[in-house]
């Protein structure tokens, strides 16, 4: 099965206008901030970077696991890792002291 992006590249280059109704004072805001740019640019090409922005970045993703402290003898400080409900274990910092975790744990 094809992905949305393999389908979208079948098609050949041609431009499709997309539009929205917007309340008076959200059109006023949207033309000051195209203005503030330097040099300004048209609401027109502010939306499409906007919709290429979010097109082209990735879904975030939210990860869950068990946060796991260890205590490394050679350097005598800390490492923290996270390990992943997927059993993947990830490094978060390593080489943390006493100090540090103790304001952490304060937080």
């Amino acid at each position: 099965m094809a992905t949305l992006r393999e389908v979208a590249l079948n098609y050949p280059d041609e431009y499709v206008s997309v539009s929205t109704k917007l309340p008076k004072a959200d059109a006023v805001l949207l033309k000051l901030i195209c203005n503030r740019n330097n040099p300004p640019i048209p609401p027109s090409e502010y939306i499409r970077n906007l919709i290429r922005d979010n097109i082209n970045s990735p879904k975030k993703a939210f990860l869950a696991g068990k946060n796991k402290i260890t205590y490394n003898k050679t350097t005598n400080s800390f490492d923290w890792r996270v390990e992943l409900d997927s059993g993947q274990e990830v490094e978060v910092l390593s080489s943390l002291s006493v100090d540090f975790l103790n304001s952490l744990k304060h937080e």
